[in-house]
Order: C-alpha cells, then structure tokens, then sequence
C-alpha cells in the first residue's frame, strides 16, 4: 500500500472547474434532446407511412392483425395492381354509372346496410385499400382491394363474406369468368329501402368488392 500511496503522491490530478462541469452537463443533456427527438421523428414518420395515400384518392390500410408475410412479397399483376401500383375503379367503370353518375371522394363515406359485411372486411388479415364515391341523389360506393399472404388467408375472409352477403338478404346473381381470369359474382338486394349492389372479384391472393347503395328514388 506505500508503494502505491507514494505512486499516487506523483500524479497530479486537476478536478474541472464549476464551469467545465456545466457545460459537460449540458452538452450530455442536448444529446439526450437530440436522441429523443430522433426517435419522436422516426415514430412520426412510420405513423405516416401507415396513413400513404397509394394514388387517385385511394386510402390504404394497414392489416387488422399482422401478416406472416411481407407486404413486398409479390402477388403479382392483378386486375388492379401492375407493377407494383394500384389502380382502384374510375367512377366511370362502377356498375349503374349510367344512372348515379358516380363521382370520386375525397372524404370516407360509409356505405350503410350491411354490417355484417363490414366486420368481414374489416378483420381481413391483408392489406387493404379503399376509394370511395358519391352518387346523385344520395348515392354511395366504396371499392375496397385487399392483398393477403396466401390463398387460405383469402379464402378464409371470402367465405366469410358469401355468408354475410347471404345473412343480409344479398342474391348472387352467378359466378362468372373476367378478362383477367379472376372470378367475379354480383349480389343484389335492397337494404333499408334502397337499391344494393355488391361486386366480388377475387384470385389467388387478392379480393375486390365493390359496394353500391342507390340513391333516393324521384326524378
């Protein structure tokens, strides 16, 4: 213990001044600020990328329950996506256009009726994306275009839906083949007291339905 005492009596030790000690302090203290705001941004910024508008006034959504996969995994070109972007229907290629003149929205309106048909797409497992329209006289639609995992995953919620369709009073008109190869079956009704359409198209991975509530009847 002499020895290092003796050491210890050689080296010279300068204590910083009150003045240093502050200003180490406050150069610690900015850099805390400085991590805590980056990690507000980058929080910020997924939240955004979450709420991305893909185009044309469509919304998209993120899945109800995480997918197993990536959303980059490629389902491939399909009626409403090419490479890579995502196209919903033009308001001149909805059903009855001719006698509701759709037009695009820019606010979300809820096409009402059938709730049952809601929940289904609203706990399907894939991502979604939306567009909605408004029609003369009231008139609603939304067109909805989800991309799932895999085909179990889309089959498990076009199951569910045929039976909510069916719940809700909704006829199909018959299944048929589209110039795309995908499937495509009509269901029709009326729905407090109003005119109700629903288009379903469907492949491998992916799942379309387009939603129409007429408007009030006169002239």
């Amino acid at each position: 213990m002499a020895e290092v005492e003796e050491l210890l009596d050689e080296v010279s030790v300068r204590m910083p001044s009150a003045a240093q000690l502050r200003a180490q302090g406050d150069r610690r203290l900015a850099r805390r600020r400085s991590a805590a705001v980056a990690a507000v941004v980058v929080a910020v910024a997924g939240a955004v990328s979450l709420a991305v508008l893909p185009g044309n006034g469509t919304h998209k959504t993120r899945p109800a329950k995480p997918p197993t996969a990536s959303h980059s995994a490629a389902v491939g070109n399909t009626p409403y996506e090419k490479n890579g972007t995502v196209n919903l229907k033009a308001p001149k290629s909805l059903p009855l256009y001719g006698q509701w003149h759709w037009r695009a929205s820019k606010f979300e309106s809820k096409v009402g009726g059938c709730s049952a048909v809601d929940l289904v797409l609203y706990q399907a497992s894939g991502w979604s994306y939306d567009m909605y329209y408004r029609g003369d006289r009231g008139a609603k639609a939304n067109h909805r275009y989800t991309e799932f995992d895999g085909p179990s995953d889309r089959s498990t919620t076009l199951s569910g839906l045929r039976e909510a369709l069916s719940g809700c009073g909704l006829t199909s008109q018959g299944a048929s083949t589209g110039p795309e190869g995908q499937t495509l079956d009509t269901y029709t009704g009326t729905i407090d007291h109003r005119q109700a359409r629903i288009v379903v198209e469907y492949g491998d991975r992916w799942l379309s339905v387009v939603k129409e509530s007429g408007g009030t009847q006169g002239n």
